[in-house]
């Protein structure tokens, strides 16, 4: 199995936001990735935004973050 390092997953993911991959090859990376890297990159985007919402000292700011980073999980999950 083909193991992409973090630099190539980034200048992929350029290319298709810079419109220089469209079409059924987004589609396939996306339904590859799906069972390959999107669980682990997901996750580390999560914990990420978990470490950074836990440092927000205003109590009501750190609520809202929270709900926001819950609200996008729900939408991965779902």
């Amino acid at each position: 199995m083909f193991e992409a390092t973090r630099g190539q997953l980034l200048e992929l993911l350029v290319q298709i936001l810079d419109g220089r991959i469209y079409g059924d090859a987004v589609q396939e990376f996306i339904e590859r990735g799906n069972g390959i890297a999107w669980p682990r990159i997901l996750k580390r985007f999560f914990d990420q935004a978990r470490k950074t919402a836990e440092k927000i000292t205003d109590a009501y700011w750190q609520a809202e973050a929270f709900a926001a980073i819950a609200g996008a999980l729900a939408k991965f999950i779902n």
